[in-house]
């Protein structure tokens, strides 16, 4: 994050108008969300912003509750949108709308970021307004159809219709019962004819059908449900039966599981088709429904199949689900439904227990976050096994990872995949048999802000993703949010208790550490070395440690370009070695302060270690690590974002990261030794700060995870784990 005086800064030397709106805000959370909103506008980059702030954002706007309060922030900040449309017309208001829905989510990337409710609201603005109907995700489809918790008589979708036309706010005062009354009858006969409430998220089926944005194509998913060619008069004829149901309702979704789950409930229940369905699709229909926890997917399904079943049931009461399920009782409608999916999902018989897939006995911190994750599991007393991928020779062992638990075959009924998403997917690719029948997850670590294009496909593969941080989590589409679970990396802190006593280097001594093959441009080695220099030049009183490994292995205009700044340098020491663990631990303690001038960080695996150890940290405030880094217990840096480019994987034209300021950083190194006992206190509350991360206080929350999985899924109870 953007420190706020930084942003002043930047405000201060634009626009005079736009400095004195932000100087009359008093609000705190404002003055946050405006600076954020005018980064969007102004810098085209994204900021991260406090909780409190999004949720300002993404609050209806008081003046004009058909615009957020970001499209408001955004509509001052813009000249030219200030001159095109008048907020106080109605023809400025919907061109304004229309201009943010078609050309600002472009233009502005705050415009992308809304949540679930805003884009139900724009989706039902579109059809109204422009006629048009509008993709939008399943959440936000779910969430149109469910009753208004303020007005209970109407679905948010009916709410929101009355928001957007000013002859139903004025003719029907939903704060009245008569105007309840009103407009409920209105919606009944008029509306009905005037507005189309059962929006769709696409109209087209041929379209839906042909290959979604993630490359699944559904003519071959059809083949594959009904055992027929996609290219076949058998599938002519299955498309003609089709020709109704979906253009009413069984593609509205872009989901591929769901839109598997509902074809396979018509094919199997009103056309008695026997049905290939996928273990995804299996396990969607037995969950939950989101917003009506008293039934499971197939049960809604097939409610939606039958009109009748919607003139004696309503859903939108307690009343009328618990009618509904109790005629699915009396109807032993479930013994059907098992048959439907006898010897279908292909579900092979495994024990309860997890399979951990990653690099369990390499030194890299992959390596351990992996054998982290064994001692959660041994803590918890959760059967457990390891097996070792991508299985490749190294120099890199790590001998720590107990040799019994590794096996060659996944024996357990729930694998964890502890590795970056383009090994899961190569894991898939090579050893698909291996994984059918269990849950999947991937523990995955990317270090941009938006989860890259190439890795979306782990979602036809995996059921879950755990983020190991809020940063890592708001990167994924907000259509796949609902399969994320936020779960911060774990460490096995008492391995650097025996550190405690290692003296501090007699020099004053600064530490930077980076794996060469981790990119060095993104852990930006470069301003580290070029700032120490600037701030203390050849005195041999002070030194800087740059400790990396693998430097031959990468590019060697990089490595040369390292070497030379640091060569002759007498105070500057470079150490390209492969360390172990407590040869890495004891270098660490022994130097006065830490500095990690990293453009960005999924999580930052060696970090908390360094705070643990009590060392005072000079970090990069951005990314990750600002889940556990604070101005209490480290020293932040300034910086700017910048676009990634080509420098590294996966980058896209969206992606940023952050720029330490050279100057900055120069100043807090001089500071840091000349203040050294500030530093330290910030260092105890590091400390302090980081036991939460600790196995023994994480593992109850990756057991938990297991335990949910094991009930909702397999309903299975727990095996005995020791949840504190």
């Amino acid at each position: 994050m953007i420190r706020s005086d930084f942003c002043v800064r930047a405000i201060s030397g634009s626009d005079p108008n736009v400095y004195q709106l932000f100087s009359s805000i008093k609000d705190r959370v404002e003055k946050e969300a405006f600076i954020s909103v005018w980064s969007g506008v102004h810098l085209k980059k994204l900021i991260n912003i406090s909780h409190a702030a999004r949720t300002f954002l993404n609050a209806r706007s008081d003046n004009f509750p058909t615009l957020t309060n970001c499209e408001l922030i955004i509509h001052r900040l813009r000249g030219d949108l200030n001159e095109s449309f008048d907020l106080d017309t109605e023809s400025g208001l919907g061109g304004f709308r229309s201009w943010l829905d078609y050309r600002g989510v472009k233009e502005i990337p705050s415009c992308a970021q809304a949540d679930i409710e805003q884009e139900a609201y724009r989706s039902v603005w579109s059809s109204i307004n422009l006629k048009k109907s509008a993709t939008i995700s399943a959440e936000a489809n779910a969430f149109l159809s469910i009753n208004s918790e303020r007005y209970s008589l109407f679905t948010n979708r009916e709410v929101i219709v009355h928001e957007i036309r000013p002859d139903l706010r004025q003719s029907f005062d939903l704060n009245l019962d008569a105007g309840q009354s009103g407009y409920r009858a209105w919606l009944d006969t008029r509306g009905a004819a005037e507005i189309p409430l059962k929006l769709r998220a696409v109209t087209d089926s041929s379209q839906f059908l042909q290959a979604d944005e993630y490359g699944v194509d559904l003519l071959s998913l059809l083949g594959r449900l009904l055992g027929v060619e996609s290219q076949s008069s058998a599938m002519d004829q299955a498309l003609e039966q089709l020709r109704g149901p979906l253009r009413q309702w069984l593609l509205v979704t872009n989901d591929r599981v769901e839109a598997e789950a509902n074809l396979a409930i018509w094919f199997g229940l009103k056309l008695a088709r026997n049905v290939a369905l996928s273990q995804h699709a299996a396990k969607y229909l037995c969950l939950k429904v989101v917003q009506m926890p008293g039934l499971l997917n197939w049960q809604l399904i097939l409610y939606k199949l039958d009109s009748e079943l919607h003139k004696e049931y309503d859903l939108g009461t307690k009343e009328g689900i618990s009618q509904y399920s109790q005629w699915l009782g009396d109807a032993r409608i479930a013994e059907d439904f098992s048959a439907l999916l006898t010897n279908r999902s292909q579900v092979v018989s495994r024990e309860y227990g997890v399979n951990i897939i990653g690099l369990g006995n390499r030194t890299l911190g992959i390596g351990e976050d992996v054998r982290c994750v064994v001692k959660c599991l041994e803590l918890a007393e959760i059967p457990f096994c390891v097996i070792n991928y991508p299985e490749e020779s190294s120099s890199d062992k790590n001998d720590e990872l107990n040799s019994d638990y590794i096996r060659a075959e996944l024996i357990y009924n729930i694998s964890i995949f502890v590795m970056p998403v383009n090994e899961v997917l190569r894991f898939f690719l090579e050893k698909e048999s291996l994984v059918k029948g269990q849950y999947n997850i991937a523990y995955s670590p990317w270090e941009l802000p938006y989860m890259p294009e190439e890795h979306l496909a782990v979602f036809n593969v995996v059921d879950e993703l755990w983020c190991s941080s809020q940063y890592i989590q708001s990167g994924v589409p907000s259509k796949f949010q609902n399969r994320t679970v936020l779960l911060p990396l774990s460490f096995n802190f008492t391995q650097l208790s025996q550190s405690a006593t290692v003296k501090k280097n007699r020099a004053f001594s600064f530490l930077f550490i980076f794996d060469s093959l981790s990119f060095p441009s993104r852990k930006n080695p470069q301003v580290v070395i070029n700032a120490f220099k600037q701030a203390f030049g050849q005195n041999s009183d002070v030194k800087l440690t740059i400790k990396t490994m693998h430097l031959e292995r990468i590019s060697a205009k990089v490595s040369r370009e390292i070497s030379a700044m640091v060569k002759d340098v007498q105070n500057i020491n470079l150490i390209d070695s492969v360390y172990g663990k407590q040869q890495l631990v004891d270098l660490i303690a022994s130097h006065h302060i830490f500095v990690s001038a990293h453009r960005a960080e999924g999580f930052g695996r060696l970090l908390p270690e360094v705070m643990h150890l009590k060392v005072p940290c000079i970090v990069s405030n951005f990314s990750g690590n600002t889940d556990y880094c604070s101005e209490d217990n480290c020293i932040f840096l300034d910086g700017h974002l910048v676009p990634v480019g080509d420098e590294y994987q996966f980058s896209d034209d969206r992606q940023y990261w952050f720029d330490a300021d050279l100057n900055d950083l120069s100043e807090k190194m001089s500071l840091s030794m000349n203040q050294y006992d500030d530093c330290k206190k910030k260092a105890e509350q590091a400390k302090m700060d980081t036991e939460r991360l600790g196995i023994e206080n994480m593992y109850p929350e990756l057991a938990r995870q297991v335990d949910r999985i094991q009930k909702t899924v397999f309903g299975l109870p727990s095996a005995g784990s020791r949840l504190t």
